[in-house]
């Protein structure tokens, strides 16, 4: 039964680095914050999607997981000096979001390709991101905001391998392993994720306030 506590706890742990992040770092924008609220918010769903498996939770998993690398992406365009257009990125989502609405009337794998793919895209673009100077990050930090960025990168890409691994296991499997597979993966992709995206936001806050400062 690995699959039933150990969720609930790492949602219960990421929504008090989320707090003890909002009051330690005053000064760092919300993105973060939210950022870390939604994973402890999906892993919870996950959690009960696989422990009660009502049809709210069934429509909310994707939706949400969809979410995480646009919402990682954004956190780590903060150090860099492009300013990316949010809404197209939400395209993504909002075609989960759809494709949820009409699940019976769709391929059962079309959800899971268009969320593989989205892990996969974001995890190339903040692989190729952290090969750029990050403009908005003070110079003692830059290496271990580019470090952090490719990390980031290499957990999105492990997490559509994972993802796969997955829709895998449940269509030729029975879901087997479903419940050792979300157990590992959520628990270490997820805290990876989080600490870089924390690695970022404290970097970029102080730069950033004192830019504002001068102009």
């Amino acid at each position: 039964m690995l699959a039933i506590p150990l969720p609930f706890v790492a949602a219960l742990l990421l929504f008090i680095t989320a707090v003890l992040l909002r009051y330690r770092y005053p000064q760092t924008r919300q993105k973060p914050f939210w950022f870390i609220m939604l994973c402890a918010l999906m892993i919870t769903v996950v959690g009960l999607r696989w422990t009660v498996d009502i049809a709210l939770f069934r429509f909310l998993q994707p939706v949400l997981g969809a979410s995480v690398p646009v919402t990682a992406w954004l956190c780590f365009t903060g150090g860099h000096r492009s300013k990316p257009n949010t809404h197209l990125h939400w395209l993504g989502p909002v075609a989960v979001l759809v494709g949820s609405f009409f699940y019976e009337h769709l391929w059962g794998g079309a959800i899971d390709i268009l969320l593989i793919s989205l892990y996969l895209g974001y995890g190339c673009l903040l692989l190729k991101s952290s090969f750029n100077f990050p403009e908005h990050v003070r110079l003692s930090d830059v290496s271990n905001v580019l470090l952090a960025e490719r990390v980031a990168g290499f957990a999105l890409l492990f997490s559509a391998l994972v993802d796969g691994t997955i829709s895998f296991d449940i269509l030729q499997l029975n879901a087997q392993h479903i419940d050792l597979i979300l157990s590992i993966s959520y628990l270490v992709l997820i805290p990876a994720i989080v600490g870089t995206v924390i690695v970022v936001s404290t970097s970029t806050s102080l730069i950033q306030k004192q830019n504002q400062q001068q102009s």
